[in-house]
């Protein structure tokens, strides 16, 4: 198969060469010179933000599950094994001013996440987000898992079109 100007496949000679050449201008080939201009491709702010506050929402409410079953099973244990010594009745009370403080600390999680969903409550929604990134410093290694949604988040929420939208829902409850 050999290519050339009797062949219908070929279209190199068709082709502009610069953006000089008259034939840059084809309406096959569209124009080229004002794409600087075109819009991109606009999501829906909402849409933006659903995945990463779905993302964080589930990882709130899962931490607020092994949350209330780690109290749970201590309670149980400490309940039907009673501790002889009182320095393992300290852990036990130290264990469960921890669980309460991990409780708190995912339900606000959890909560501002649902709203950040809705595009409401922007404060909220950013303290959520940041609590899932400081996570690391207050979880340890467990919210090693919890950082990189946090800032994906965190990344989506301070974009101008994302405020636009929270303040536009808040107007409109107002």
């Amino acid at each position: 198969m050999s290519f050339g100007p009797d062949d219908p496949y070929d279209d190199r000679e068709r082709r502009p060469r610069s953006r000089y050449d008259p034939r840059f201008d084809d309406a096959r080939w569209g124009d080229y010179r004002d794409d600087y201009d075109d819009e991109p491709l606009q999501t829906d702010p909402r849409e933006k933000v659903r995945l990463p506050a779905t993302i964080l929402l589930i990882v709130s409410i899962t931490g607020l599950v092994l949350t209330v079953t780690g109290l749970a099973l201590a309670g149980v244990a400490g309940f039907l094994n009673p501790p002889p010594r009182p320095e393992i009745i300290v852990n036990v009370i130290f264990g469960a001013l921890i669980g309460t403080i991990a409780l708190a600390y995912f339900s606000i999680m959890a909560f501002g996440a649902a709203r950040m969903r809705q595009c409401r409550s922007y404060g909220i929604s950013m303290a959520a987000v940041i609590m899932a990134i400081s996570s690391i410093a207050i979880l340890g290694l467990c919210g090693f898992f919890i950082v990189p949604f946090g800032v994906w988040g965190l990344v989506i929420i301070v974009q101008a079109d994302v405020k636009r939208e929270f303040d536009r829902r808040r107007k409109s409850y107002e």
